[in-house]
């Protein structure tokens, strides 16, 4: 059965992958600088580019909070590949999958660690 964390969990490992893999790190491939200083109003949303979900706008994330760091370091865990680690760089409570929905929860913009 599927549940809303596991597809929280799916869609954001597929949208940040492709962010993370053509970019260094904490940035994506348009230039933007990823977490801005709070969330946006209008919340990140996922869409499909090149095959792949992507969150739309990662400066609309705002930092994660330190209540929220644990959940985050979970949600960004199944990114992990090999050596690769990621964490929790950002965070929005209202972050959107790509029909519009708001996640249970918020949604999380990782990045991998650097070594």
């Amino acid at each position: 059965m599927i549940t809303e964390e596991k597809i929280v969990y799916l869609h954001t490992k597929q949208a940040l992958f492709v962010l993370l893999s053509m970019t260094t790190i904490g940035c994506t491939p348009l230039g933007d600088q990823g977490p801005g200083p709070f969330p946006a109003e209008l919340p990140p949303k996922l869409i499909q580019r090149d095959g792949f979900k992507v969150w739309d706008n990662p400066r609309a994330f705002g930092p994660v909070p330190n209540e929220l760091i644990s959940t985050g370091e979970k949600v960004c865990s199944t990114m992990n590949m090999g050596t690769e680690r990621y964490l929790p760089k950002g965070y929005h409570p209202k972050a959107l999958d790509s029909e519009g929905i708001e996640f249970l929860g918020g949604g999380y913009y990782c990045v991998k660690k650097s070594n």
